[in-house]
């Protein structure tokens, strides 16, 4: 769930659902962005008309941060902040689309684990052997057990998707 409550998750969820191929866009543009060339560059040149780099922010996707000023800058207050702005403002379009991800998967992943496991709950209800009071219990508790099975392989399999996928984007063999 978005750290901002569930309201904030389900306005994610319905502009993914209004917009289904702009967050994965953009989620795409990031994963190329932090994976290709080690990761993700944030540069800040200096005023025209020596234009050159004054500062450089590479974000890699382990973690890593790594930041480069140059000498004749270092005391350049301005021009920091101006710098640190730009790294800031790459965090918010990253964790944006990183969000929207989330609600993505955890909503395909509920959707296909609720549906299969109400389909044998019900199975299990209606047809199941045993009869009397032990046939709800039985069928929620077949529900229950394929809803966690469903959302464990599902998770495996789009984690090894994304993997591959990410890989093909980049044309490197860095996921696995």
């Amino acid at each position: 769930m978005n750290a901002d409550g569930p309201r904030s998750s389900l306005r994610l969820l319905l502009g993914i659902l209004r917009h289904p191929g702009a967050w994965w866009t953009t989620w795409r543009n990031l994963a190329v962005e932090l994976f290709k060339d080690g990761g993700a560059t944030v540069e800040t040149m200096t005023p025209p008309p020596d234009e050159h780099i004054a500062a450089r922010t590479i974000i890699q996707p382990d973690g890593d941060v790594l930041v480069f000023f140059s000498e004749e800058h270092m005391d350049d207050t301005e021009l920091l902040l101006r710098h640190r702005r730009q790294v800031g403002e790459w965090y918010a379009r990253s964790r944006a689309a990183t969000e929207q991800a989330v609600v993505a998967l955890r909503t395909a992943i509920s959707a296909a684990s609720a549906g299969s496991s109400a389909w044998a709950g019900w199975s299990a209800a209606t047809r199941g052997p045993v009869d009397g009071m032990l046939r709800p219990v039985l069928a929620v508790a077949v529900a229950r057990g394929l809803f966690t099975l469903v959302r464990i392989v599902l998770r495996k399999l789009l984690k090894a998707y994304l993997g591959r996928t990410i890989d093909r984007w980049t044309g490197a063999g860095v996921t696995r």
